[in-house]
């Protein structure tokens, strides 16, 4: 997923406002609804995480944890 790099969390949200716009005005099933949401909650996450990694190896060495 390299390529999705600084987009992963952005398609998350263009997926989660397509289920909340298929609330209103209904295009997919249930069934392809939960699918959607299940894979942008796995994106969100997954980008959450690769930006967390690189915090973590950004930050100077010499600071200890809560400072």
């Amino acid at each position: 997923m390299q390529w999705l790099n600084g987009y992963k969390t952005y398609l998350a949200a263009l997926l989660a406002a397509f289920v909340a716009f298929n609330h209103v005005v209904p295009l997919v099933t249930p069934e392809v609804e939960q699918a959607i949401l299940a894979a942008a909650t796995a994106l969100g996450l997954y980008g959450l995480r690769h930006a967390l990694e690189r915090l973590e190896q950004s930050a100077p060495a010499s600071r200890a944890p809560g400072q």
